[in-house]
């Protein structure tokens, strides 16, 4: 078959049928062959395509789907432009004809979902990511690639390389290459370099193709990488960043079988101690090194006050540390600890991932690392790791995030508040009843303590934290998306409620809308006149606690650190809000009353203080009403872990 176009008309060649016919709400045109040639108008098209970005196919006069034999074709220019219209024929590689109005035909026409990604090399200082691909019916002429920065507006794109075309009938199979180089890569940041803090942002990397016989849509296509191949890629890719820092580059794949990539900046001193395997010396004693951490730029919860009840009481027999980010705005909080201080990226970082013999850790033990790869990760499932939790686990399912799998154990030993959370984890997160200890959070420890007085000097006051946890599923979207999200709508309508801007104008209220660490990026798609806006960057969520009279969550484990400071919770569980990761508990397990709509939820506002009946619930959440949790917790780590002779 043959295909071109000849005095604004489209000429067809060799198909070897009689008529073929085009139909698209209720209006059909037949076509018949003059001897083996069909001829079809511009003005034929108008007729029965006027519809933008739909298209359709030919079909037989049998109203039959008209399927194109796998023979050889040619195609020359394969589009129509007259005045403002635009008409494009093409074969998909379905062999099926089909014609689209003002719109260029999709890469997907032609591409056979295969491209997968195969290896990475540096050459030049510049990152060459290899890939193969297979298309039909129209051989790719030049490659674009694309790097995306996840749910952030912001994308670079660069020309690729062909490498090798193998032609099958009408198949090709193709070897490409994309080629960045440093100072692409460094746009990726945005200006703002992480060089001594945690870079979370994800990569995805995705290619299109184009062609000589037409324009094809700018739609890219994601590399594919199966996620069985996580430990088995080569993830060291390093480039020259700057006089300071190299670049490491780390492909990986996704849950969902795409090819992403982490970019960290890392100094050259401490790369170069990771390379040639020569460390700095921490310590000159033979004592165990314990090091507790949060994420690489907190210190304000749980790896904070276990490290400080560590150095006041067991300095002398272990060598205790608190690795923190240079950048951090928690520094203050280390004061006076100075000497038991390692910074994040440093060479002690480096040497601290390799010596330390126990791992606490509040979130993930990885962040203790500097240079996140397969290799380095090895360092970590070696040693022994305490969890110390962000909060306890009720409402909210994280064995998406804290449960075992085959190649994660994620920790050794699991600090837990109750019976009923020993339960929970040992069911359901992949842990031994033996690997769970039942001891309470650091952080209560703090907030026992100060209670009494936390409850006498926001006595008086009317201040309300709208505080909801997030959703794993949206966390990924774009802000286009997120706002057609029930979850958005609902807290953006709760935050102007009439009603709400009444206690706030007219009674004095002071209420504060606080999204968690994951949501912080949708920050500024929230807007409100009567209710404060708050941004992590500002806040911290042990301050906040203190600060207000009522929390208003959803199901977030912080309701309970609200509660053991007797301050009132109220749960707003509207049921188009709740995630798939909420988990329905009975109601004398929660320390506050559920509502369901806006209206339940308001009225709960004119009663600020916590009803007695929710106190007498606690010791169901939380065992031990005392200020003795990091005492057994280090009681608890030392015995398993076997510290001491």
């Amino acid at each position: 078959m043959k295909i071109y176009v000849e005095n604004d008309q489209f000429i067809i060649e060799d198909l070897q049928i009689s008529e073929i016919t085009l139909s698209n709400n209720n209006i059909q045109k037949t076509f018949t062959a003059d001897q083996t040639r069909f001829v079809i108008k511009f003005e034929d098209l108008q007729e029965v395509l006027t519809e933008k970005n739909a298209p359709i196919a030919f079909t037989t006069t049998t109203n039959e789907e008209l399927i194109i034999p796998d023979d050889i074709h040619s195609f020359e220019k394969t589009f129509i432009k007259k005045g403002k219209k635009t008409y494009f024929i093409y074969l998909t590689k379905d062999n099926k004809l089909c014609v689209i109005l003002d719109k260029r035909p999709s890469l997907v026409n032609f591409h056979n979902k295969s491209a997968e990604y195969k290896a990475a090399t540096v050459k030049d200082n510049k990152l060459i990511l290899n890939f193969e691909f297979t298309c039909s019916i129209y051989k790719p002429t030049a490659i674009v690639g694309k790097i995306k920065v996840r749910n952030k507006d912001f994308e670079i794109t660069t020309n690729g390389v062909i490498v090798e075309i193998i032609k099958n009938k009408n198949d090709y199979s193709v070897s490409a290459n994309l080629i960045f180089d440093i100072q692409e890569l460094a746009t990726l940041f945005m200006g703002q370099v992480p060089y001594y803090i945690y870079n979370s942002d994800v990569y995805d990397i995705s290619f299109n193709y184009r062609i000589d016989e037409m324009q094809i849509s700018k739609y890219y296509v994601r590399l594919r990488l199966p996620a069985e191949e996580k430990y088995n890629v080569d993830d060291e890719q390093w480039l020259d960043f700057d006089d300071h820092f190299m670049l490491h580059c780390r492909p990986y794949p996704t849950t969902y079988g795409n090819l992403s990539m982490r970019l960290i900046p890392i100094p050259k001193e401490t790369y170069n101690d990771y390379i040639t395997g020569e460390m700095v010396k921490l310590s000159n004693n033979d004592k165990k090194t314990i090091v507790c951490l949060e994420y690489p730029e907190k210190a304000q919860e749980n790896g904070l006050i276990y490290f400080k009840w560590l150095v006041k009481h067991l300095a002398k027999d272990f060598n205790i540390f608190y690795m923190v980010s240079p950048e951090s705005k928690d520094l203050d909080n280390l004061i006076g600890y100075e000497n038991h201080v390692i910074y994040y990226k440093s060479r002690e970082n480096w040497a601290l991932a390799n010596e330390v013999d126990v791992i606490c850790h509040s979130h993930s033990a990885e962040y203790l690392l500097p240079i996140l790869t397969n290799k380095a990760l090895l360092y970590i499932k070696q040693k022994n790791r305490l969890f110390l939790q962000h909060g306890i686990i009720g409402s909210k399912d994280v064995s998406g995030v804290y449960g075992r799998t085959p190649n994660d154990s994620v920790t050794d030993l699991f600090v837990v508040s109750s019976d009923r959370e020993k339960e929970v984890i040992s069911q359901g997160y992949g842990f031994e009843k033996n690997e769970i200890i039942i001891t309470g959070l650091p952080r209560f420890d703090d907030v026992i303590k100060e209670r009494r007085n936390i409850v006498k000097k926001i006595k008086n006051r009317h201040k309300i934290l709208i505080m909801p946890t997030w959703r794993s599923g949206l966390s990924t979207y774009l802000d286009e998306k997120f706002i057609e999200t029930a979850y958005y709508k609902e807290f953006q309508q709760l935050i102007n409620n009439e009603e709400v801007k009444t206690l706030v104008e007219e009674k004095g209220y002071q209420i504060a809308f606080y999204l968690h660490r994951n949501f912080q990026g949708f920050k500024h798609l929230f807007t409100s006149e009567c209710v404060d806006i708050l941004s992590e960057q500002d806040h911290n969520v042990k301050d906040l606690l203190a600060e207000y009279q009522v929390l208003v969550t959803d199901y977030s484990s912080v309701g309970l650190d609200f509660a053991l400071m007797h301050k009132k919770v109220v749960y707003f569980r509207p049921e188009n809000i709740l995630g798939d990761d909420f988990i329905s508990e009975s109601a004398d397990l929660l320390p506050g009353d559920v509502v369901n709509n806006q209206q339940e939820l308001i009225s709960q506002f004119h009663n600020t203080t916590m009803p007695k009946k929710y106190k007498s619930n606690l010791d169901k959440l939380y065992k031990y009403a005392d200020r003795k949790a990091c005492a057994r917790i280090a009681k608890n780590m030392i015995s398993y872990f076997k510290l001491t002779d």
